[in-house]
């Protein structure tokens, strides 16, 4: 708290000011100075005001003496905290929980506290303590999001605390069943000549081509490249193939897919 002495000395100038802060349990309860600052800390057990004194004398002599009775009150500032399940999570679902986990000195002032969350996503949500202390929030984005909580007490001691969570894409996973390496069907577009799965999202991959006897005709990690059709430089012949890929999304989760494709000349 900083303090200003505004008395009025008339023609004479200020020789002595002694300020008394009421504080019996501060180490420096009391100050000479004209424009002191003195910290007071938050005692529970102190319902009332403080009771600041100051006395004051003149370069001629003429004294004087103020006295401001509960003129200092000192309330609990809360700690901001959040607390939130999961911090990473996919599309699929999107729901995150979020929890006020809020320190405050007093108890009492949680259930009267007035919050206001912004969730990051252009939707903020304000209420009491007792009311929105945990809620449940649905993204319909993917991205990473600034989440923030506000807390004022009903004294008006204010508080910040924010954090960060992700919402991540799904996988997506898209097969052909037919290709024709020798571009009889795409003479003029020349597409569909590799057979290639068209993935999203993933992490691991491990892609694999068997013929009908189950010898393998291809296998790949690299995902942007697919099967040409040719085993040892020469060309297949038409007919039903078997694919394996295995992937994992972006949280690490395994995916095995299975199935056929028909290679075309």
């Amino acid at each position: 708290v900083r303090i200003r002495d505004l008395s009025n000395y008339g023609n004479s100038v200020v020789k002595s000011q002694s300020w008394n802060f009421g504080d019996s349990a501060g180490s420096a309860n009391t100050s000479s100075d004209q424009r002191p600052s003195y910290t007071y800390l938050y005692n529970p057990d102190w319902k009332g005001g403080y009771v600041v004194k100051l006395k004051v004398q003149s370069a001629n002599g003429c004294e004087a003496e103020i006295v401001k009775n509960n003129y200092i009150k000192v309330f609990a500032l809360p700690l901001a905290r959040i607390n939130l399940n999961p911090g990473v999570t996919s599309v699929v679902v999107p729901v995150i929980t979020f929890s006020d986990s809020t320190e405050y000195k007093d108890p009492k002032l949680k259930a009267s506290a007035n919050l206001v969350w912004d969730f990051g996503d252009g939707v903020r949500l304000p209420g009491k303590g007792s009311d929105i202390g945990k809620i449940d929030h649905e993204y319909r984005d993917t991205g990473i999001f600034h989440v923030k909580l506000n807390v004022v007490t009903e004294q008006g001691c204010k508080s910040e605390a924010d954090s960060f969570v992700q919402i991540l894409p799904e996988l997506i996973v898209y097969i052909p069943n037919v290709f024709t390496p020798n571009n009889l069907y795409n003479e003029r577009t020349r597409v569909n000549e590799t057979f290639m799965p068209i993935t999203r999202e993933t992490g691991a991959y491990l892609f694999q081509v068997y013929n009908r006897w189950g010898e393998q005709m291809f296998e790949t990690t690299d995902k942007t490249k697919g099967w040409d059709g040719k085993y040892q430089g020469s060309e297949a012949e038409e007919g039903v193939y078997v694919y394996v890929l295995k992937v994992t999304n972006l949280f690490g989760k395994k995916y095995t897919f299975t199935g056929s494709v028909t290679l075309l000349r």
